[in-house]
């Protein structure tokens, strides 16, 4: 679980803090962690309905997911983000949309054998 360690995080930064670690080196890493911690929650989330076969799971990875591309695409077209947005989630993408099929299908195998069965 990649966010697992993200409170360990915060905790580190606020004891850099009391250490008096450079102000701007403490800033830098918050802004790198405020733009990687929530692509780590959608990830974590995809991989967790594949794993799983969650279906509720993975449609609400795909849909977190697809809104922070469209946020993403906002600021890479305003000149705040570099193209290789393009490349999250590409995998867990992939394979939840596989996973969710199969779902489906499998569905529909089942209502297909019930229907035969009531004949």
């Amino acid at each position: 679980d990649d966010t697992q360690n993200s409170d360990n995080i915060q905790e580190l930064l606020d004891k850099a803090r009391a250490l008096e670690v450079d102000s701007n080196f403490i800033a830098r890493v918050e802004k790198v962690y405020k733009d990687v911690a929530p692509k780590l929650e959608v990830r974590q989330i995809l991989r967790s309905g594949v794993e799983t076969v969650n279906y509720s799971k993975i449609e609400e990875g795909l849909l977190k997911m697809e809104d922070m591309m469209k946020q993403m695409e906002k600021e890479y077209k305003a000149g705040e983000r570099s193209a290789s947005y393009k490349d999250f989630c590409v995998v867990e993408k992939a394979a939840a949309k596989k996973v969710r099929k199969m779902i489906l299908l499998e569905k529909e195998l089942m209502s297909r054998t019930q229907d035969e069965l009531l004949e």
